[in-house]
């Protein structure tokens, strides 16, 4: 999104994870990169990140998953 990177996840253990060690390591190209997880609540930003991955993906986010889950924006570190 922009020049945002995001995951989410539903899985409380890996939310206790990230949440205990917000250290991430992101492979792309071949290529590895420390990274931050940030979690984010901002509804903006949670609304963009999930039209991508709809977009992207082409599917149709269950309701119910989508409000249950965490959304992390990856940073640099």
């Amino acid at each position: 999104v922009g020049d945002g990177l995001y995951f989410a996840t539903s899985d409380t253990e890996w939310s206790g994870y990230i949440a205990s060690d917000p250290r991430v390591r992101l492979r792309a190209d071949g290529k590895i990169y420390e990274m931050r997880a940030a979690p984010t609540d901002d509804p903006e930003e949670r609304a963009a990140a999930l039209a991508a991955l709809m977009k992207k993906y082409d599917f149709e986010p269950d309701p119910e998953q989508t409000s249950s889950s965490t959304l992390y924006r990856l940073e640099t570190r």
